[in-house]
């Protein structure tokens, strides 16, 4: 669907230059997700219903798509860590809805690829078009960083069916992505929430990184409350509460 209304974008017109205060405060509030806040399912309904009243849809305003879609994506989170299904299910055909008219608002917008294929993941498992979109997301932006993070945890998801050596080697690179961009609690995180072999895999990129980077990235699963050896790193002690 999505790909049909990229096409038929001839109809948007570009947004004039005003002052939505609910716009402004979903930007704030995306960028603090983008960040690493929280923010409660409750509040994030509030910013959302806010949106939906306010939104002029024949408006093109990437900022406030980009905005809708991560709004979106935390909601369904949100729900699925709540149990809601049924509102999960909701949110998450309203984020498919905003990456519809951010795709055809922008179609080079990576992070409306990305979280097509995040979408299409939840939907029906990792498929070949979810790949298609993975690479669409390579294509308009490989580096742009909402776009690696969540490349990173959908491919991860995702391992035990990457059958193509090119997701793989994708999957290897955009973690390396991550490490040269010291973003050591959050390759933690993965390596926390996941088990093996993903583990796995993310232990032997890992092993790939300078000792700075291994040893950085140990105390960071430290902190989280694991444990990971990599070759360059130095063993740790006994945790006081051990």
């Amino acid at each position: 669907m999505a790909l049909v209304v990229v096409f038929a974008a001839w109809g948007w017109r570009v947004a004039p230059i005003t002052i939505n205060e609910d716009r402004l405060v979903a930007n704030l509030v995306a960028k603090g997700l983008l960040d690493g806040g929280t923010y409660s399912a409750g509040d994030l309904v509030k910013v959302d219903e806010a949106l939906r009243a306010s939104r002029d849809e024949a408006l093109c305003i990437p900022l406030d798509l980009r905005s809708e879609i991560v709004i979106r994506l935390a909601l369904v989170e949100a729900q699925i860590g709540l149990g809601d299904g049924a509102a999960a299910e909701r949110y998450l055909g309203a984020a498919e809805a905003s990456v519809a008219r951010a795709l055809a608002c922008d179609p080079n917008m990576s992070m409306a690829w990305i979280a097509l294929a995040w979408t299409e993941f939840a939907r029906t498992d990792f498929t070949p078009r979810a790949a298609d979109f993975i690479r669409m997301s390579m294509k308009t932006g490989p580096y742009e960083g909402f776009s690696v993070g969540r490349r990173v945890q959908l491919l991860l998801d995702a391992l035990p069916k990457l059958t193509d050596q090119d997701m793989r080697d994708l999957l290897a690179d955009q973690i390396r992505v991550l490490m040269n961009n010291e973003l050591y609690t959050l390759l933690a995180f993965n390596y926390v929430r996941s088990e093996d072999p993903e583990r796995r895999f993310l232990a032997d990129v890992f092993a790939t990184g300078s000792e700075v980077q291994q040893t950085k990235i140990a105390a960071a699963v430290w902190r989280s409350g694991e444990d990971i050896e990599l070759p360059l790193a130095p063993a740790r002690g006994s945790r006081p509460w051990n």
